[in-house]
């Protein structure tokens, strides 16, 4: 009979993945990630994500392409007389923000969005209380948790401490090689 598979077994520990202090900012984050890219195990895809712990190494979130995308929107502080007028004639304030967010992406260049971006603190990009999983539990289990909550990492936890991340990237390789090796029989 087979063994079967724990998540502590597939993880990568948290000393080789990306990961920056809580005050730092996102232009620091994504070099810390882009750094990071030339130390990927081999037979691991690049990092897509980088972890945010505070001084006393907790783990409070993590920062992905999506937050990595939503921070180069604006804040509603730079659209506020647009706002006014928008207001005035009767439009929802869901609609409002959106359309505000999306002119005023509109009408910045590239650069100024970069710019921009490039300050804003790790705590007001990351995706707070991200999900955990722990380390002894089966790969099966986690599959189950990554569709659960349609999670593309999970921190691994060891007695309630973070101890590294499990990427739906790396389960995915693990799971189709053992599917394709199937396939020769």
């Amino acid at each position: 009979m087979d063994e079967v598979l724990k998540v502590g077994e597939l993880m990568l520990p948290l000393e080789e993945y990306a990961v920056v202090p809580a005050r730092s900012t996102l232009g620091e984050a994504i070099r810390v990630l882009q750094a990071s890219q030339e130390n990927v195990p081999d037979g691991r895809q690049p990092h897509r994500s980088v972890i945010v712990q505070d001084d006393t190494g907790r783990i409070l979130g993590k920062m992905g392409y999506y937050e990595f995308l939503q921070a180069l929107l604006p804040h509603k502080s730079e659209v506020f007389e647009r706002e006014q007028l928008l207001r005035a004639s009767g439009i929802t304030e869901e609609m409002m923000n959106t359309s505000l967010e999306v002119l005023q992406m509109l009408q910045s260049t590239m650069e100024e969005l970069a710019a921009r971006a490039s300050t804003l603190r790790m705590t007001d990009v990351m995706l707070q209380a991200p999900e955990y999983i722990e380390e002894s539990r089966t790969l099966s289990e986690a599959i189950l948790q990554f569709l659960e909550y349609r999670a593309v990492s999970l921190l691994v936890t060891r007695r309630g401490q973070a101890v590294g991340i499990l990427r739906l990237s790396d389960v995915f390789d693990k799971m189709a090689g053992l599917v394709a090796g199937r396939g020769e029989s």
